[in-house]
């Protein structure tokens, strides 16, 4: 009969991969007065743990500055991680767009963030 089982969520195959919510935030006003700037990405929801970040800075791809935590599991058995982007102030203030980009299970996922829309 294959390997169905049923859940909270209906019938699904037994162990499904459940996709990422992202969120992307920008650096603190607080810490841009510091000439720093730092930005995070937290990414929530997801089974299985194995995926890979990356950062695309002006739509290239931007390894200098970017530290990762380690993969954890949430209280409901899904997992999380995050990820930073930092750079001096006067690197945020020259870029508009930053993007922070999940493969997960063969699909990429992107959070996007405009400088020029933060206040």
């Amino acid at each position: 009969m294959g390997s169905k089982q049923k859940n909270a969520e209906g019938t699904k195959d037994a162990g499904d991969a459940k996709a990422p919510s992202m969120s992307i935030f920008p650096p603190s006003e607080e810490e841009i007065a510091t000439k720093k700037a730092t930005l995070i990405c937290i990414i929530t929801g997801f089974t299985p743990a194995g995926l890979t970040v990356k950062w695309v800075v002006d739509g290239k791809d931007q390894n200098d500055g970017v530290q990762s935590t380690d993969v954890s599991k949430q209280s409901d058995n899904l997992y999380m991680k995050s990820s930073y982007l930092s750079m001096s102030s006067d690197n945020w203030l020259a870029h508009e767009t930053y993007s922070c980009k999940v493969n997960h299970q063969g699909k990429e996922f992107t959070q996007t963030l405009k400088r020029s829309e933060c206040a």
